[in-house]
C-alpha cells in the first residue's frame, strides 16, 4: 500500500499521496516549497508550488421583486496548484 497523509490546507482536509497534485484555495505564499503536517500520524509531509492562477468567474445576482432591486457582483478564487512530494518522519 502506498503512503497516504491528511493534510489541512486552507481550511479543508486533503488526502493526499506522494506525486498528486492539488488545488488549495487561501493559499497565500511566495516560496516553492510547502511543508504540512499529516494530522493522523503527525508525519511530515512536503510539497512544491507548480503554478498559481485564477478560477473561472462565478456571478453573484441579488434579486428582489417588485421593488426594482437588482446587483450583480462576480468573484474569482485564486489557487495554488501544488505537487505532493515526500512523506516522511516527523523533524
Amino acid at each position: 500500500m502506498s503512503e497516504v497523509a491528511v493534510i489541512e490546507a486552507g481550511g479543508t482536509q486533503h488526502l493526499v499521496r506522494p506525486g498528486e497534485r492539488l488545488l488549495l484555495r487561501h493559499v497565500q505564499t511566495t516560496a516553492k516549497g510547502l511543508h504540512f503536517v499529516d494530522l493522523l500520524s503527525e508525519k511530515k509531509v512536503t510539497a512544491t508550488v507548480v503554478a498559481t492562477r485564477r478560477l473561472p468567474k462565478v456571478p453573484v445576482r441579488k434579486f428582489k421583486s417588485k421593488v426594482r432591486y437588482l446587483r450583480r457582483k462576480s468573484s474569482r478564487d485564486r489557487v495554488a496548484e501544488v505537487l505532493i512530494g515526500k512523506i516522511g518522519p516527523s523533524a
